[in-house]
């Protein structure tokens, strides 16, 4: 690259002038090859690749963006003809503004400084700007004897800036300070602005006067849209987090042995099975879903269950093995959850004489001659205290406690069907549940809590004493689900109404839980106190 031919190197009377020559010289053939290198490289296609990556990165995002747009820009209207939104909330199309944050802020400090650094490397102009003056004083007479050593001492010296630390400070002085800026406009003044929108957009809507069956028709599918998407996204995660438990032949391999079908829910059967994890066999259950996981709105209530029993890690609550994915012969992704196997449903031993070998406790005359059964009912109820502590501590709400989805190990408690189990700060008010351990402030579509599962572990323990499932009677038999939700908005409860119903104490417990007033109802610790109290009766 540094042969040069006699009539190429600078001469002159003075000095600025041969070395001003010798650099546009050295950087001249520098400029050269690295063109060359590019060419051959193809280096010019990286914008136009990059911009492919990005564009297929962003085009799911996008496209369900542009179908939430045409959602939201439907409810503005119905929102517009009933409220006078202030200039700051009416000018401004927020979903145009978060797309503009989300596509153009990232996406612009990447385009720009990859450009630059490249425009830097092709342009010979540019390039002296990063390169600083490496040619020593010269000695005129010197150079003169010798122009070939004197020429390839500078052209190494300039070779030496060509290094890392030449490319790293450029991009440093240029991609980062422009990202960091855009950054911190982004957090210190776009985000709190669209979160400033967002509460007065809240804020209207809980002003709103509409009946809640005619919001929620208009909600349904934005919310089924979102709910698509976080399933999309939950996916991707357990992906990640459960790769080596897909493969069924390496952690969880199920044996020849036929499986036993031992339950049946809404959305999945459920099989007892023998799994392999570390090299130990291992009884479990897998829940089967019929819908395929993927390409359906409910891939989310699916995984819900998994992403609920990830966080939790209790005695009390079943444990999660891992995931698996059963295909059918098109194909299909089904999803699996192998589960701790438990030995019953409350629900069974409950409701079925084979199953237990005592009486209910309400047929007895007093706690000496049912002294099986109350040891039986206390023991069980703390278990489920202690579940849903835990399960409440960490800001969740079960939803749908029932005696079916409480099993029994051993002897202990295991709080089950985590699927529709929420964190109290995205509870809507929706209607989850089943239709006799509902408390009433959900059936009116209100926002709830804790509060609400509380009331469900009321209608349990009254299960527990009677062995009966409650509102059972023939007064309830052909109500239909509006009819019954109106009863217990009224106030009706199961009634105390045999020879020997609970103890006081714990009969005006039962009727805290189940109170009408939310605010009134124990916390689960609370209810596991009075019961542990209850031991020396």
């Amino acid at each position: 690259m540094f042969k040069f031919s006699v009539h190429e190197y600078p001469t002159g009377r003075y000095q600025w002038f041969i070395k001003e020559k010798a650099k546009d010289l050295i950087l001249g053939r520098i400029n050269a090859e690295i063109r060359e290198w590019c060419r051959m490289n193809m280096v010019e296609n990286i914008n136009v690749e990059l911009k492919a990556i990005l564009q297929e990165s962003f085009s799911t995002f996008h496209s369900e963006m542009e179908e939430g747009r045409k959602e939201l820009s439907e409810f503005e209207i119905s929102l517009d003809k009933r409220y006078s939104f202030d200039k700051c909330t009416r000018d401004r199309n927020f979903l145009d503004d978060f797309e503009d944050t989300v596509l153009s802020w990232p996406i612009l400090p990447i385009a720009f400084p990859l450009s630059f650094v490249i425009t830097a490397v092709l342009s010979p102009l540019l390039i002296p700007l990063v390169i600083k003056d490496v040619i020593d004083k010269l000695d005129r007479h010197g150079y003169n004897e010798n122009k070939q050593e004197q020429m390839q001492k500078w052209c190494l010296e300039f070779l030496k800036e060509y290094n890392q630390q030449s490319i790293q400070k450029l991009i440093e002085e240029t991609y980062l300070d422009d990202f960091i800026t855009r950054v911190k406009h982004l957090t210190d003044y776009v985000i709190p602005k669209r979160i400033e929108a967002d509460e007065k957009y809240i804020h209207h809507i809980i002003e709103d006067l509409r009946n809640s069956s005619l919001i929620s028709r208009q909600y349904r599918p934005l919310e089924n849209r979102c709910m698509f998407i976080l399933g999309m996204i939950m996916l991707l995660d357990m992906d990640l987090e459960f790769s080596g438990f897909k493969h069924s032949d390496e952690y969880i391999g199920t044996h020849n042995t036929a499986d036993t079908e031992i339950g049946r829910g809404a959305f999945s059967d459920v099989y007892s099975t023998e799994i392999l994890i570390a090299n130990k066999h291992k009884k479990a259950a897998v829940k089967t879903f019929r819908q395929p996981l993927e390409g359906n709105e409910e891939s989310y209530i699916q995984l819900a269950e998994v992403h609920n029993l990830r966080r939790f890690c209790h005695t009390n609550i079943v444990e999660l093995y891992g995931i698996s994915y059963k295909f059918d012969k098109e194909g299909t992704k089904y999803l699996q959850i192998f589960m701790e196997l438990c030995d019953y449903s409350l629900d069974d031993i409950i409701f079925n004489d084979a199953n237990r070998s005592w009486k209910p406790c309400c047929m007895f005359e007093n706690l000496e001659e049912c002294q099986e059964a109350f040891n039986f009912f206390i023991t069980i109820l703390l278990d489920i205290c202690r579940g849903l502590l835990y399960i409440h501590n960490k800001g969740f709400v079960h939803r749908d406690l029932k005696l079916s989805n409480i099993l029994i190990k051993d002897g202990r408690v295991k709080i089950a069907d985590m699927g529709v189990a929420k964190e109290v700060s995205y509870i809507l008010g929706t209607l989850t549940g089943t239709l006799t351990t509902i408390a009433p402030e959900v059936y009116r579509g209100k926002l709830y809590g804790t509060e609400a599962d509380i009331y469900s572990l009321g209608i349990i323990m009254w299960e527990m004493w009677y062995c009966e499932a409650a509102y059972s009677t023939m007064e309830y038999n052909y109500l239909n689900m509006h009819e019954f939700a109106d009863c217990i908005k009224e106030g009706k409860r199961p009634t105390f109404n045999t020879s020997f119903a609970p103890p006081s104490e714990l009969k005006n417990m039962i009727e805290t839980c189940w109170s009408p007033n939310p605010s009134v109802r124990p916390s689960a610790e609370n209810v596991f106190v009075e019961l542990s109290s209850l031991v020396r009766l």
